[in-house]
């Protein structure tokens, strides 16, 4: 899904969430409610804040959240901000965790 390493892989659920379950490898934690602000922020800013660079417009995102809906509403909202390669992962973690962890 994301072998190339070129697509950032972003889990919309709230930290405490996040710190409960663990999230995909490579995963970076950017809540559906600060989503909104990601465009806002500068490069030095995004990357003091979440430890990568921010994304581009025609950067390839992935959105991930429990089971699919929050990763819907980022897929939306990023398209609303002018991203135009971003997809979400309909089963979120829920899915993957079952397939890649046996839980």
């Amino acid at each position: 899904l994301i072998a190339d390493g070129r697509t950032l892989l972003i889990d919309v659920r709230q930290p405490e969430e996040v710190h409960q379950t663990g999230m995909m490898p490579s995963a970076i934690n950017i809540p559906l409610g600060e989503l909104a602000n990601m465009s806002s922020l500068s490069e030095d800013e995004f990357k003091k804040t979440y430890k990568v660079g921010k994304p581009e417009k025609e950067d390839d995102i992935l959105f991930s959240c429990l089971a699919g809906v929050r990763s819907r509403k980022a897929l939306l909202l990023a398209q609303s901000l002018g991203f135009s390669r971003v997809r979400h992962f309909v089963g979120g973690w829920k899915e993957w965790a079952t397939t890649e962890l046996g839980q």
